[in-house]
């Protein structure tokens, strides 16, 4: 089944129940109404740490790069004590599907 798109850094949360601030992307192509699509490569900024993801949406692409949806999973790292956990979307666009 089709997930919603990642596409605003509000949408993710790390292992600590922190929504994410901002996201380091090389996607400038493909946006919704909320913003640009997430990918794979991205990396994700919290108020007390950073993520990475591993697993991502197989079938929608952009500049041929997998996308995110709300099946995605990552590993968050809290910067203060290091520990990892997972990262997930919470809330993806109301208007884009992908899986």
């Amino acid at each position: 089944m089709a997930g919603k798109f990642s596409s605003f850094p509000a949408g993710v949360q790390s292992h600590l129940a922190e929504r994410g601030t901002s996201r380091i992307s090389t996607n400038r192509r493909a946006r919704t109404a909320q913003g640009y699509i997430g990918l794979v490569t991205d990396t994700v900024l919290f108020a007390g740490g950073t993520g990475l993801w591993f697993l991502s949406n197989q079938r929608v692409r952009v500049n041929n790069m997998p996308t995110l949806g709300t099946n995605s999973v990552g590993v968050s790292v809290d910067a203060e004590t290091q520990l990892t956990g997972t990262m997930t979307v919470v809330q993806g666009d109301t208007r884009g599907n992908g899986m």
